[in-house]
């Protein structure tokens, strides 16, 4: 048996993902999945809610949805978000009326100070340019279809 590097770090990250109107409990305004404080032995850690595991990198090109809520489909729609949450938000969350953003939009609004907005590429803002173009985020996929390790699903 060959042992495969298993690419993540084992730790836990709040991305800020958009809501996913395909999950059927999120017709329900008030439905949130917050994550690592919906376990019962984290519910008094509010400072984790909206957190999930980072998953493995290792046969990331054959997931058929990305993030905890798979709302994207494919791994150029994830790369994309990455780099554009910040820089783009308009793109990713709805706008209200009066032009401002729901950044943020599938927690509830207390625990929106819980997105990592610290590390890179997250650490932009709206008009700055992104982390990455498309030609390097094409790159960045271009490598992570090399860590796959032949597994097929089956």
């Amino acid at each position: 048996m060959v042992d495969h590097p298993l690419f993540t770090d084992f730790t836990y990250d709040n991305l800020g993902v958009p809501r996913n109107a395909e999950i059927a409990a999120n017709s329900n305004p008030a439905y949130f999945d917050l994550g690592l404080c919906d376990r019962d032995d984290m519910k008094t850690r509010s400072d984790w809610c909206g957190a999930f595991k980072v998953p493995s990198l290792r046969n990331v090109a054959l997931r058929p949805v990305f993030f905890h809520n798979g709302k994207f489909k494919t791994l150029k729609e994830a790369l994309v978000f990455y780099v554009q949450r910040d820089t783009h938000p308009e793109k990713w969350y709805p706008v209200n009326p009066d032009g401002s953003i729901q950044k943020f939009d599938d927690l509830p609004s207390k625990y929106r100070v819980n997105v990592n907005t610290e590390e890179a590429p997250y650490d932009r803002h709206p008009g700055e340019v992104p982390a990455l173009n498309d030609a390097e985020i094409d790159d960045v996929i271009a490598f992570l279809k090399t860590l796959n390790d032949g597994w097929t699903g089956r």
